[in-house]
């Protein structure tokens, strides 16, 4: 019970501050954005080195292995309107999306009507490691300011 008889309570309108900007830090739109964003690099990126969430390479397509020996981009990138029209979306509150609105796309993703499959978007286990970098670096900063 001596325990108990020694707490103090000074510090409470200190925490309570403390864990609010953790909350407003962690629990917002920005935040969404932010990790969203991280994430749409991630998968434009992928695409451009022509690997699946999970880093398995793609089937290369001949046209693209032509463009490749020309200097050019390789497969699934003709014109280069599917990869442009990858984009993060507000899909409402709290919510958010990499999508992409070009009509053939879900055959290349699936792997529909005779198309070789080549997975552009998703969430890969390196992904979740990038969110939780970014997330503990947050949490880290606000770890720094606190002083007492």
């Amino acid at each position: 019970m001596g325990f108990l008889s020694s707490t103090e309570i000074k510090g409470i309108p200190g925490v309570q501050s403390f864990l609010l900007s953790v909350e407003s830090a962690l629990l917002g739109e920005e935040l969404l954005d932010e990790v969203g964003a991280l994430l749409l690099a991630r998968n434009r990126q992928r695409f451009l080195d022509e690997v699946d969430p999970d880093g398995v390479p793609w089937i290369p397509s001949r046209a693209g292995e032509e463009r490749r020996a020309r200097g050019d981009t390789g497969t699934l990138f003709d014109t280069g309107r599917l990869f442009h029209s990858i984009q993060l979306v507000n899909t409402g509150p709290d919510s958010r999306a990499i999508q992409t609105d070009v009509e053939y796309a879900e055959k290349h993703q699936r792997g529909l009507e005779g198309m070789v499959q080549r997975v552009f978007l998703g969430f890969g286990d390196s992904d979740l490691e990038a969110v939780n970098l970014f997330l503990g670096t947050r949490i880290s900063e606000l770890l720094g300011g606190v002083r007492e």
